[in-house]
Order: structure tokens, then sequence, then C-alpha cells
């Protein structure tokens, strides 16, 4: 799971620590920093996974730079633990021509990575050192400062075997601001990875029904719950590797079937977050989520939440949650509540509910955060 992430000079983020339990709620007004957590997170991820240069916009460019500080450089570490072994990852993003005219030069200046304090990885100017896991043997050579080169370790290299273990654990952490609008129903491939916006869910339930064939029932049966008249799912084959999915429902003794783009947004949402839980869970993946509860009415909130934490009890390895929603914050923000706050437009500062003096019988902590008490 992950542990911590320490980010400097990104937007209104200096010198932030954020730790981490196996539940997280993100709390916040808007433009406090919440979302920016989880756009740190999918950077580092695109980085390690090899999709993506350091200046690309939706990674590090130097619009990212805290507007109020002249430095150049930005800082991010993040911690974890993998099999009882604590690893710690760091990356140093340089911007030597940020307050010129002219696109984004951001460069990787330093990139590290060790486990239980020893190194396995250094990169700095330009230059690596890639070092054996069972012995003190060592490799050095040259790499491209546009891009992660840890990304590039070649994941067949058996000496390499803890570097190879935390780049696939960062690469199949799911992040995720579901978008139902952008949903295809057109399943044309078997997609690993669901995409940010989840508008590839088709394609990544074939994926999982593939790999998972065992849960289907399981899932059907919460969706029946959730969803009135569901009763399966089908990808129906309509040329050599394209599937349509197909929603069957039963009402009044008679069956019918809607493509996937023919369910309400709320349905298609629900469809989503029931498959985080019922499959990331037995993969024992991490799911980070930014305001899952948009689309969704509020009878829906509290059954899926509850779900989810008898999940985490089973083999779901962490779930962190971005939300201002009042039903969030009343079930888990007082034990799994991370409190984000700037004030005046300036840096964000963060802060434990659980360590807040919150008087028990007093208003819902929800009704508090509105009101600007905490």
């Amino acid at each position: 799971m992950l542990t911590g992430l320490y980010i400097d000079n990104y937007k209104s983020f200096v010198n932030l620590n954020l730790g981490f339990e196996n539940l997280n709620l993100l709390l916040g007004g808007n433009g406090s920093g919440k979302t920016s957590v989880l756009d740190v997170l999918s950077a580092i991820q695109k980085l390690l996974s090899g999709t993506a240069k350091v200046a690309d916009g939706d990674i590090f460019p130097s619009s990212t730079l805290t507007r109020w500080q002249s430095l150049h450089f930005q800082t991010f570490t993040l911690s974890a633990t993998l099999n009882n072994e604590n690893y710690v990852y760091h990356l140093l993003i340089a911007h030597p021509n940020a307050y010129a005219e002219g696109p984004s030069k951001s460069q990787v200046r330093q990139e590290a990575l060790e486990v239980n304090g020893r190194s396995l990885f250094h990169f700095e100017d330009g230059e690596v050192t890639l070092f054996k896991d069972a012995d003190s043997g060592r490799s050095n050579y040259s790499a491209d400062w546009s891009e992660s080169a840890l990304a590039r370790v070649p994941a067949h290299r058996k000496e390499h075997q803890n570097l190879i273990r935390f780049r696939e654990f960062i690469q199949n952490i799911i992040i995720c601001k579901i978008e139902p609008l952008h949903f295809v129903s057109d399943a044309v491939s078997e997609d690993a990875m669901l995409a940010k916006n989840g508008s590839n869910f088709a394609c990544w339930y074939r994926h999982l029904v593939q790999e998972n064939a065992e849960l289907l029932s399981e899932y059907f049966n919460e969706i029946q719950h959730v969803i009135d008249g569901f009763k399966s799912i089908r990808l129906e084959k309509v040329g050599v590797e394209t599937r349509i999915m197909k929603i069957k429902f039963e009402h009044m003794d008679q069956s019918y079937e809607l493509q996937l783009n023919e369910l309400s947004d709320g349905q298609r949402v629900l469809l989503v977050l029931y498959a985080f839980i019922y499959f990331s869970a037995h993969h024992s993946q991490i799911i980070i989520l930014d305001e899952p509860d948009n689309f969704i009415a509020l009878s829906e909130i509290q059954p899926w939440l509850m779900a989810l934490k008898d999940k985490l009890e089973e083999g779901l390895s962490q779930v962190i949650i971005c939300s201002h929603h009042p039903e969030l914050i009343n079930y888990l923000g007082k034990d799994a509540g991370i409190l984000l706050n700037r004030e005046n437009g300036g840096l964000t500062t963060v802060k434990s509910v659980a360590e807040l003096p919150l008087q028990e019988g007093a208003l819902p902590l929800s009704e508090r955060f509105a009101r600007g008490w905490i």
C-alpha cells in the first residue's frame, strides 16, 4: 500500500506531507488541492509506465510550479510498503526555462528508488546507477532526461526484481474520475487498465471477464440490489475483434437488453464502482477515486461504502477517495478523513480529521465542514 507522499513546489503544495492508511478520504473546499494530489499520483504512474515525457501537459510542465515562488525545482517522494518491504521513490524535476517564453523544457534531474534504506536505482544529471538485488553489483549508463529512466529498466532482469515489483505496483494502481458521458459500448480490445475517465469500461470489463469469470456471479448479484431490474451483462460479438456490451433487464416477466451507452449516467457509474470492489479486491489493487459520488443518488452511496469497507477486510489493498459529499464525510470522515485547507489562495495545509477536537453529539461532521468550523 501507499504510505506517504511528499510534494514541494507543485501548484499550491509547498513542503506538503501526506500519510495514507488503507482507507482514506481527502476532504477540502474547492481549490484546496484534493484533485491535485491525484494528478501527482497519476503523473508519477504515467512516468513509471514509460508512456509519458516529463514536460507533457498532464505530467510536470513548468505551468505546475507554485506561482508565488521563483524556484526552478519540484520535489516528489512516494513511500509504499510491499510484502513487508519499505520502498521510497524520489523524483526531482528541473525547469531551466520556467520563467522564459517558449515551450516547457522540464527534465528529470534526479530519480531514485530504495528498499529498506538500500539503493536499487539512482539517476542524476543523465547518468544511471543500477544496483542488483542480491549483492553489491551495479551497472552505470546514460539515460534520457526527458522521461523516467527507471521505467526503461527491462522487466525480465531477474537481478532487479525489487525494482520491477515496485514499478508494476505503481502501474497497477487504478486512478479514476468517472465520466459516464464518455463511455462507449464497443469493446474492441481487452484492456488491462481502466482509463482515467472510465471511458473504456467495456474493454476493461472484457479483460476482467477473461481473467476472473468466477467472480461474475457475486458481481451480478450485488448489482441486482442497486439497479432495478438488472439481470446480467453479456458481450455480443459483432465483428472479428469487436464485442458490444449489453445489459439484460427484466420487467413484469419480460426481458430486454440495453447497450452500455443507453443506460443512465448513474447506472453506468454504479457498474464501475461495484466492479472496483469485486474485481480489484481479488487482485489486491489500490483504488484512487475522484468524487465517485457524482451522478448517483444519496441512497445509492451508503450501500457502496458498506460493501467497500467489507472488501477492505477481505483483500482490497487500499482506497483513496476525494470528495466533499456529506454522506462520505459522515461515514468515513472521522476515522479516514484527511483535511486539506487553503486560506486566501495560498499554500495547502493538511490535517488528520481524527486529530481535530471534535465533540461527540455535536452537529454531523459534514455540517461542521460546510459551515467552515473545521
